[in-house]
């Protein structure tokens, strides 16, 4: 019975029947390998079409968190594109001059060693340094090379 009602929860998440395929995975929960990636990767389908940021960001963290409670296939992948879009959204919030919550998910994708996170926080920076006045920039550029001295090594793919 609980691999059928996993079977039906894939077949939500691939019809973005989203909401009954969580509703399900919670059903079925820790009882059958696989239910907490097809909850995962509901949030995640949740979440690239959700046009609110915060709710966006919590439902990513609600697809991590559930990733992480399960040692399935596709499980990295799915991590690498919930990261991905982690991204996406600090570069969405930066856009709608929201840079405090751009710059803290840029530095957690950095903390796991993303070069994108890395490079967009040097941009933003650099764009940053260059609107500042001549008596600004040479405090500024101090606080952003010790910033940039904290960034983990990006992770080669």
């Amino acid at each position: 019975m609980f691999i059928k009602k996993l079977e039906i929860a894939r077949w939500y998440v691939s019809h973005n029947k989203n909401d009954e395929a969580i509703v399900l995975a919670d059903e079925i929960g820790n009882l059958i390998t696989g239910a907490c990636l097809v909850k995962a990767e509901a949030l995640f389908n949740k979440a690239k079409v959700e046009t609110d940021l915060d709710r966006r960001v919590k439902l990513l963290r609600e697809s991590l968190s559930s990733i992480t409670s399960t040692a399935g296939t596709g499980s990295s992948k799915l991590i690498e594109s919930v990261n991905e879009l982690f991204i996406d959204t600090a570069e969405l919030y930066y856009s709608v001059k929201d840079s405090d919550k751009a710059y803290a998910i840029l530095h957690e994708q950095s903390n796991l060693g993303s070069e994108r996170s890395q490079n967009l926080i040097s941009c933003y920076r650099l764009k940053e340094i260059t609107g500042l006045n001549a008596e600004n920039k040479e405090e500024y550029i101090e606080k952003v090379i010790t910033e940039i001295a904290t960034f983990q090594q990006p992770i080669k793919t």
